[in-house]
Formats: C-alpha cells, structure tokens, sequence
C-alpha cells in the first residue's frame, strides 16, 4: 500500500463559541439529577460538531462563521478539491449530513452523496460505484457505523473525521475504507478535535489505547458518567 499519513488537528473555539459551550456545561454543572444521561454527552459532542444542529439559526449564516472546525473543514476541503481529489467525510449526525450538503452544492456547486443508516443497503454499492468512477473531484458522506465496513472506497484518499468516535476500532475500520488494497494514492487521514472539551477527553481516551469498556459512556453508569463530567469541567475553554 502507499503511505497513510494521519494528520491530528486540534483546533481553539471561538470566544462566540465558548461562551455558549460553557453555558451548556454550567447547565449539567447545576443539574441535581444523580441520573446524569447519554443526552447530555451527546449534546455536547453535537454542539462540537457545529453549533447550527443543536441550537439552528434562522438567518442562516455562513456555519464558517459559526464553528472554527467547520471553517478549518472547508479550508480542507479547498485544497482537496483544489488539486481535483475526492474525501471521505465521516460523521455521526443526521442534521450535519443535511448542513453539509446543503453550504457544498452552495459553495463548491458540488452535490455530496451519502451514506447513513436511512440509506438501503441495495443502494449503497451503487454509491460507491459511483463515486469511485468518477473522473472528477467529489465529496462522500458517511456514518461511520452504517458505512465503516464492507465498502471498498478506494477513489478517495482523503479521509475527514469531523468527529470522534468512543470507539476507536470503529475509526480505524472507517478509514480502512479508503487505505486498502486497490488504493493507488497517498492517503491523508485528517482527525479534527476542539481543544479543551469533550473531544479532546475523546482523543486523550483515544490515545491512551484503553479498552473500549472502560471509555464508552453508558446511560445505566452513572458513577462514570459524572467522573466524565468532572473531567468536561477542567476542560472549559478559555
């Protein structure tokens, strides 16, 4: 195989940005709930994704202007399509899917196609036929569990995960999409996090290669639940 180059991008909030994060924080801070839920690790995780999916704007700004990681994603994109490149674009959320291919066609007059868990299964090989025989630059989205395996997606060499994963195996299967056999190209691997929240507890988890059991957030542990709340607390941006 070519070389697989992963590129770590760490990246500051806005003071837009983390005011409003830190507001949502102080919320779960003064909860007197003892039955501190998944909801609010994933509404934390969503606000990071970009703010326009938990909370929508109705003028419908720029989302580059809203989100320093979006911004960074599309500076990304840029060069990608630029140099006349296809990505892969792994994200959880539904709402990010449609924010996506709505600011792509309206910015690089490029459609992305998709891949989630609405998609049927008979149709996402046609997807990916697709995408791999085109001759020109194109943009795939992904749910990285509904497209993380089984899917040769060697017309891309570009991989974004715009957002990280608990599990980590789920990541590497999701950019083994790409990286495989058949791949004629250098593979970049681009791994966006904001510092000083949620996600960077993620990529610290990540990195401590601990056993998956042990970084999964469960509705039912509460006791871990709020030992992860401490820890989003003494990550407040500043």
């Amino acid at each position: 195989l070519p070389a697989k180059v992963v590129i770590n991008q760490p990246i500051r909030m806005s003071r837009e940005e983390s005011e409003r994060y830190v507001s949502y924080i102080n919320e779960i801070k003064q909860s007197d709930s003892e039955d501190i839920s998944i909801g609010m690790f994933t509404n934390l995780r969503m606000f990071c994704t970009h703010p326009f999916i938990v909370s929508p704007e109705k003028n419908e700004k720029d989302p580059c202007k809203t989100s320093v990681k979006y911004q960074r994603l599309c500076e990304i994109m840029q060069n990608i399509i630029d140099c006349g490149e296809k990505a892969l674009i792994f994200t959880s959320y539904v709402k990010m899917f449609e924010l996506m291919k709505t600011d792509f066609i309206n910015r690089w007059k490029i459609q992305a196609s998709e891949i989630n868990g609405s998609t049927p299964i008979e149709e996402r090989q046609k997807i990916v036929d697709a995408f791999n025989a085109s001759d020109k630059s194109e943009i795939l989205l992904l749910n990285p569990r509904a497209a993380g395996v089984g899917l040769n997606i060697t017309g891309a060499n570009h991989v974004i995960h715009y957002n990280l994963e608990w599990n980590p195996s789920l990541e590497a299967q999701a950019t083994a999409r790409s990286y495989r056999n058949g791949q004629k190209k250098n593979v970049f691997v681009y791994r966006l996090y904001y510092q000083d929240t949620i996600e960077e507890i993620i990529q610290n988890k990540l990195d401590e290669k601990k056993d998956i059991a042990d970084v999964t957030v469960t509705e039912s542990n509460t006791s871990h639940n709020k030992k992860l709340i401490s820890e989003i607390l003494t990550k407040l941006p500043i």
